[in-house]
């Protein structure tokens, strides 16, 4: 008797939750066993459990803290993008690139404008203190915010991290003071296309949704 031919469920197993996490851990080249079981743990429950916890939202913290920065940019892009975390998680790993903008910078070459639908999703105080809030309430409804650009050809790049101007002009005079090279853009910025107003860094800066600016200048 002739055997049964296979089913395409068969032939082509489905990748199971578990399947993806695996690779994701090779991914990450985590090499000691017990934080590869502690991160599996975290990876199953965020995404097979659809869990969100404060507890979930410190060990991803703990996480990103204790990576490099390439798989820093990993983590997040997993997390609120490939597979969406709830809010606590993905406010947890937002805030900790708050104060990187290398790292946000990275993350919109890679996903574009899906980051700005990232920090869209997110709880405004699980981003924003109280104090920041009232910052950025007081800002006119137009103001004018700086934005460094890594582009040496005359091409301007923007981005989404922005800083006020006093900010802005004390990075160009010490970047002036160093002969180290940067580049500024100005630009007129709605307050209604701020994202997150962040203090936490050396200087406040500004998550702004960089397609709503005008009157985009180099700045002087």
């Amino acid at each position: 008797m002739d055997a049964p031919e296979a089913t395409d469920d068969e032939l082509y197993p489905e990748e199971t939750v578990l399947d993806e996490v695996d690779a994701v851990l090779e991914l990450f080249a985590i090499g000691a066993k017990r934080r590869q079981a502690e991160f599996r743990r975290w990876l199953v429950a965020i995404v097979d459990e659809d869990e969100d916890s404060a507890a979930l939202a410190e060990k991803a913290r703990n996480f990103y803290r204790s990576f490099k920065p390439m798989n820093q940019v990993r983590l997040v892009d997993l997390s609120c993008g490939y597979w969406p975390a709830g809010p606590l998680v993905c406010g947890a790993l937002l805030h900790e690139i708050l104060g990187d903008p290398e790292t946000i910078n990275a993350l919109f070459e890679h996903a574009g404008d899906d980051v700005l639908r990232w920090f869209r999703r997110v709880p405004v105080s699980s981003l924003i203190s109280l104090d920041d809030r009232r910052a950025l309430d007081a800002l006119p409804s137009t103001f004018e915010a700086y934005h460094q650009t890594a582009e040496p050809t005359g091409r301007i790049t923007l981005g989404p991290c922005w800083l006020l101007p006093e900010a802005a002009k004390a990075l160009l005079a010490d970047a002036g003071n160093d002969n180290r090279p940067l580049r500024m853009v100005t630009a007129k910025v709605p307050r209604s296309s701020v994202l997150v107003y962040y203090s936490g860094g050396e200087a406040p800066s500004l998550i702004v949704d960089f397609r709503r600016v005008s009157d985009v200048k180099v700045a002087k």
